[in-house]
């Protein structure tokens, strides 16, 4: 489980959703951004069209590619495969937490998706409150969840961090602390930049930065701007 600074809680949950509880999911978070039914359908399936939507509303259950695309027009997170294993530190027959219903996303608290590149196979461990994304400028769209495999930042440790990251940042132009994959490792480093040179700060101030040029930074993709750091508490 995660252990972070802010209105920020440990969450692992599954919840068993009837079609209404889906159509009632899609329209809250529909409203929540602003959209119209019609935006919804040219967003999800490239034309103006609500008709998923009111199929839903009548009861019907949709197709896992209809629902695929609605939920990635919507900025929310649909997993379909085994059963993903228990976090470590649960025990079996113990409840992974009171925010695993649905009353409790009603109260605002958001279980972040894991980034694409990510490659994790559990729940995020930690929910923000939408109260903490406002205050913080963050738009909840945008974040992800991050588990980088190294951190060369002064004063923590180099494993074991989990990040929340704005993807809105994924080119190279800010400096700061970016998440990135480079020859196959997932990193969280300080980075500046330069026109055409990426500056990757050691954690060390003995050490010298280590300089990329133009044609090494091709091979570097980069994950966003990590906007919270914590540990996971077994490696603290």
């Amino acid at each position: 489980m995660a252990s972070l600074c802010g209105q920020c809680y440990p969450v692992y949950f599954y919840i068993m959703l009837t079609t209404a509880d889906i159509y009632s999911l899609i329209e809250s978070r529909r409203l929540e951004l602003g959209m119209s039914q019609a935006e919804v359908g040219r967003k999800a399936f490239n034309r103006n069209d609500n008709a998923a939507i009111q199929s839903l509303r009548r009861g019907s259950s949709p197709a896992f590619d209809t629902l695929s695309s609605l939920a990635s027009a919507l900025g929310l997170e649909l997993y379909f495969g085994k059963p993903r294993s228990r976090p470590q530190g649960l025990a079996e027959g113990e409840s992974p937490s009171d925010l695993g219903v649905v009353s409790a996303l009603r109260a605002s608290y958001l279980p972040l998706p894991w980034h694409p590149l990510a490659r994790q196979a559990v729940a995020t461990p930690i929910a923000p409150h939408s109260d903490w994304l406002d205050s913080s400028a963050l738009l909840a769209e945008n974040i992800v969840m991050v588990a980088p495999e190294e951190t060369d930042v002064f004063g923590l440790p180099k494993r074991g961090a989990v990040c929340f990251v704005d993807t809105v940042f994924h080119d190279p132009q800010k400096d700061g602390l970016w998440c990135y994959r480079m020859a196959g490792v997932t990193h969280l480093a300080r980075v500046a930049f330069k026109k055409d040179t990426m500056v990757i700060l050691s954690s060390d101030p003995s050490s010298s930065p280590q300089i990329l040029q133009r044609e090494q930074i091709k091979d570097v993709t980069f994950l966003g701007l990590a906007v919270m750091i914590g540990f996971l508490s077994s490696n603290r």
